[in-house]
């Protein structure tokens, strides 16, 4: 299961040496607020405005994503493999 990374958006963001309000402005959010609570996790991010952050960075739109593995999958694969 993909899980979003929002770590990976904010030092990104940082990177750039962008506020959370410059950012916002930029990606045409409404407000400051409504942004960082999506960089917070207390929203979820759309799909499209995943896509204009991957647009904005020049990164592609995975690069948001880790992969979230159950323990147990791997230990599956191992003994179906064995």
């Amino acid at each position: 299961m993909a899980v979003l990374n929002l770590e990976k958006i904010k030092d990104l963001r940082k990177e750039k040496k962008l506020s959370q309000e410059e950012l916002a402005e930029l990606l045409r959010f409404k407000s400051v607020y409504s942004y960082n609570r999506k960089e917070l996790g207390h929203v979820k991010f759309s799909a499209d405005e995943l896509h204009a952050l991957a647009i904005f960075f020049k990164v592609p739109s995975e690069y948001f994503f880790d992969q979230d593995v159950a323990k147990n999958a791997t230990k599956d694969k191992e003994k179906e493999v064995i």
